[in-house]
């Protein structure tokens, strides 16, 4: 039921084309990524997650999820980056905001036909609640 409303508990939850923590191959694939980039330095975090969102790999089939649209195009939809003829991944986001309230919006435009991916980033400090 879409009107369906949840409290998460703390900690790392994926969102794909399903409700919440769906399991499907490449929520897992990119919540790994997210933890494994935990920790590391703000740029390469980055750099790590906006690699993460480039994944074009694609699961066996045996592991991709039967949503009703037949194997052909689950095996289109299964990677993180979709490729598809007239159906793919356009824009990729990251989003990271730190304890201190600073915030970077980074975005990749991979629209097919362009020469290379336009990347836009912005970097700005949330107002402390008081």
């Amino acid at each position: 039921d879409l009107d369906e409303s949840a409290l998460l508990a703390p900690g790392l939850h994926a969102l794909s084309n399903a409700t919440i923590d769906v399991p499907w191959p490449k929520s897992r694939r990119l919540m790994a990524a997210v933890e494994q980039s935990l920790g590391l330095p703000r740029e390469a975090m980055l750099e790590a997650l906006l690699a993460a969102l480039s994944d074009h790999g694609r699961p066996p089939d045996d592991a991709l999820p039967d949503t009703g649209v037949g194997l052909p195009r689950e095996r289109m939809l299964a990677p993180v980056f979709i490729a598809g003829d007239g159906y793919g991944t356009r824009m990729s986001t990251v989003i990271l905001v730190d304890r201190d309230g600073r915030v970077d919006f980074v975005e990749r435009d991979a629209t097919p036909g362009a020469s290379a991916p336009l990347q836009i980033a912005t970097h700005f400090q949330l107002d402390p609640v008081a």
